[in-house]
Formats: structure tokens, sequence, C-alpha cells
């Protein structure tokens, strides 16, 4: 009989958590339109990834070290920022509609399609690391560095976003809840991308912190996969919250979540 590792356990729970989370997200999407849903539909890819990743880790027990699913497992564990990211995005955009018609809100949706094509090309950049090298090297790639860089640069930029349109959106109360998921899920998608920094950047010889199964497996778990969980929460408890824009209200706002 096959014995579960600590790490083995941590997949099975996230396997659970993201299993329930899709369906949620997906009802969240039709709920809202899916051309004004972009920042839940990411949620949706990211769910996905997850469980992709977690079953991937679950069937590597049995398959050994090397394996395509334990590959898998590593590049999907690597690919966590950017959906969250974009999601981030989306939900920001919604929340620019309302001023889009200002010189300011104009510029910000300009703004925001650009942080999207950064995002995505920090996205591809941490696809190539994450495929071009060994499970070994896979954090001692330039390209994986590269694109953990850009994605705190991003998010410093939604921070900025998101600081503007709070003193400066003058929504109804349905805006309430997005204004609230986003002030408190970009400090915690932080503490994730600061890991991600730290993998990145840190000492992965033989005997440091990084290279220890368990020390790894625990700071992976309160770094990373906790933050990753809340903030999806905090995301689908807003797409509940929020009522849909109506047609007329989400016409412009549309437009940007197209590009997503």
């Amino acid at each position: 009989m096959t014995t579960l590792s600590f790490s083995d356990g941590v997949a099975v729970a996230t396997l659970i958590y993201y299993l329930i989370c899709l369906p949620l997200n997906l009802a969240i999407c039709f709920r809202h339109g899916t051309a004004k849903a972009s920042g839940w539909r990411f949620l949706l890819v990211f769910s996905i990834i997850r469980i992709i990743g977690s079953i991937s880790q679950l069937v590597a027990i049995n398959q050994g070290q090397g394996s395509t699913a334990e590959t898998i497992a590593e590049v999907t564990a690597s690919l966590g920022v950017s959906p969250l990211l974009l999601a981030s995005l989306g939900l920001v955009s919604r929340l620019y509609g309302s001023i889009q018609d200002s010189p300011i809100g104009a510029l910000a949706t300009r703004a925001i399609r650009l942080i999207q094509v950064a995002c995505a090309v920090a996205l591809i950049l941490c696809i190539v690391g994450a495929t071009s090298g060994n499970l070994a090297t896979l954090y001692d790639q330039t390209t994986l560095r590269v694109g953990i860089i850009i994605y705190m640069a991003v998010w410093v930029a939604l921070v900025l976003l998101v600081l503007y349109a709070v003193s400066a959106v003058k929504g109804g109360n349905y805006e309430k809840p997005l204004v609230i998921a986003l002030s408190i899920s970009l400090p915690i998608l932080v503490v994730r991308i600061c890991f991600s920094l730290y993998r990145g950047f840190g000492d992965h010889s033989p005997g440091s912190v990084l290279s220890d199964p368990i020390a790894s497996t625990f700071l992976s778990l309160f770094l990373a996969t906790v933050e990753e969980m809340a903030v999806v929460l905090i995301y689908v408890l807003a797409g509940l919250l929020l009522a849909p824009l109506a047609r007329s209200t989400g016409a412009s706002n549309s437009q940007v979540g197209a590009y997503s």
C-alpha cells in the first residue's frame, strides 16, 4: 500500500478545494456574462491548472522521480501567479468601467491593456523557463526569473490602479464588494509573488531550506498554496455578491474584458 507524504496530502486537499471552486467559477462566469467576467474566467483557468497539477503529483507517486507526471506537477506549480494577476486585472477593468468616459478612465483602460500584455509575456517566459530545463535546475532558468520580476512589476501597477480607482470611482453599492476584494487580495498576492522570487533567486544547493523536501513543502503551503486559495475564495465571494452589470453599463467595460 502506497504511503502518502505530507506533500501528497497537500495535493489531495488542493484537488478537493479546486474541484469545489471550479463549478462556482463557472457559475459566476455565466451569471456575469462571458464578455464581462474576464476576471473570473482566469480563476476558472487557474482552478483547472491546480487540478491538473494535483492529479499529476498524485499520479507521480507510483511513477517515481523524473516521470512525466512529476514534470507536469512542477511546471503547473510555477504557473500560478499569472492567472491570479490576470484575474485581478479583469476585476480592475470592471472597476474602471464607471469612469471610462473620463480622460483618466480612458488612460487607465489603455494601461490595463499594456499590463495584460506584460503579464502574458511573463507567463510565456515562465513556461519556457519551466520546460527548458530539468527539475533540479528549474529555478535557475533566467527566463523564469525574468518572468517573476515582471509579475512583481505588474502587481505594483495593479496597486496603483486600485488606489486611484478607490479615490476616483463614484459607483453604486454594487462596486463595494469588488473594491473590498481587491484591497484584501493584493496584499495576499504579493506574499505569493515574493515566495516565487525567493524560489527563483534563493539557494537551492544541498543542505539549504529550499532543497529540503519537508521544509520546502511547508514553505510552499504557507507562502503559496494558502495565499492562492485565499485569493480565489475572495474573488469567488465577490463574484457571488456583485450584481451582474446591465448591458448598457457594461458595454464599454466588456471591450476591456474581451482583451483579457
